[in-house]
Order: C-alpha cells, then structure tokens, then sequence
C-alpha cells in the first residue's frame, strides 16, 4: 500500500511532463523507499518490548513502553526531518541526479520530509496496536489514508496545477488522519493504553477521568 502511494504521485505528475515524473520517480522516490523502510524497522522494536509486557499483563510495563516509543519516536522523527531538509541536494548530487531535475527533486523530496515526525509517529502506533494482537485496524488506517492521498493528488495536481509540490503536499496530508486514528486507537480500557499512559497528564490539565477513559 505504501508502494501505491508513491506510485499514485508517479502516475498523477507523470502527465504533466517528464522533468515532473523524474523528479518524483528514479532516485527520488528510492530514497524515499529507503528512508520509509528504515523508519519501519525502527519502529518494530517498539512491538516487541510492548507484545512482552502485554503478554504477561504488566499494563504498567505497557504504560512505559507506550510513552517512550511515543516520545523517541516524536524525537526522532524531529531530528531526521531536520537532518533530512538540510542533507537533501547533498544526498541528491551524491547520487548523480541530473541536473535538469536536481531542483524539482529537492523540493518533492524536503516537501516529504517535512511529514516524517507523524510518519514515525503512525508506525510507533501502529507497532503498539499489532504487539496487542490489532493488525487489522492499522491496515485499515493506512488504505484510508491512499485513499485520501489519491483524491488530494488528484486536486492538487489535475486541478490547481501544484505539480510536484502538489504530489508531495497530497502524501504528508494523508498522513494526518492515520496518525490520529491509529494512535486513538491504542487501547485505553483499562488503563493499558494512551489513556493510561497520559492520563495523569491529562488530569492534570483539566480532562477529568482521564486515566480511565
């Protein structure tokens, strides 16, 4: 499905020129893959300490795990997005991208960076969701959100003209709602979800009955 969204921004800017779909293709979009692939490994690790607490019912064990895979990943997500914008043409002139594309290809790809700190965030939840035995509902979120992707693609691109900027904008908007459903969806009943993790937090500020809810 990820694969889909990248190839949607292929075929939607594809029509507009071919400087477009190299800029959002080739190298570009292997890198892409290359930064996705190494977000998701890292946040496998979160599914493991989360599925042996669960599985001896240490909720408390869970609460923690819960709050530092939420924390590491917001943190580095914040250092990769940066890290990322700033590196991006040195990265992009090491791989001999053609300079007729070189500019277009930074803007697609710092555009795409920019949503790497809710992408991180969504496979954190979504990594806790599956160690808790939920694999259905992240697959869900994230067919949702090609969805949404394909429809704004097709906006931003067909009809406001928004070419490679469009394609990128259209894949960081799709990432909102997954990374608000599926991290609403970490189980709360209990106490052995969010709710339980923040939820003194929460109190704290005012959301009454939080730890509980």
């Amino acid at each position: 499905i990820i694969v889909a969204i990248g190839l949607c921004d292929t075929i939607m800017v594809g029509k507009l020129s071919e400087e477009a779909l190299a800029a959002v293709g080739g190298t570009t979009g292997t890198s892409i893959n290359l930064i996705v692939n190494f977000i998701w490994g890292l946040t496998s690790g979160v599914s493991i300490i989360v599925a042996q607490y669960y599985g001896r019912r240490d909720f408390e064990g869970v609460h923690t795990a819960v709050k530092t895979g939420m924390f590491l990943g917001f943190v580095l997500g914040l250092i990769m997005m940066v890290l990322g914008i700033w590196l991006t043409p040195a990265l992009l002139s090491l791989l001999n991208v053609p300079t007729d594309i070189l500019d277009l290809s930074i803007l697609y790809m710092r555009i795409y960076l920019a949503g790497l700190v809710p992408l991180m965030l969504y496979n954190v939840g979504a990594a806790i969701l599956r160690a808790t035995g939920d694999s259905k509902r992240p697959l869900y979120f994230l067919i949702l959100s090609a969805i949404i992707n394909t429809v704004l693609d097709y906006i931003f691109v067909r009809y406001c003209n928004m070419s490679v900027v469009g394609a990128a904008v259209a894949t960081v908007f799709g990432l909102d709602p997954r990374l608000g459903l599926c991290t609403g969806s970490i189980p709360m009943v209990g106490g052995h979800g969010t709710a339980g993790s923040f939820g003194p937090l929460l109190e704290s500020l005012g959301v009454e009955n939080a730890s509980t809810v």
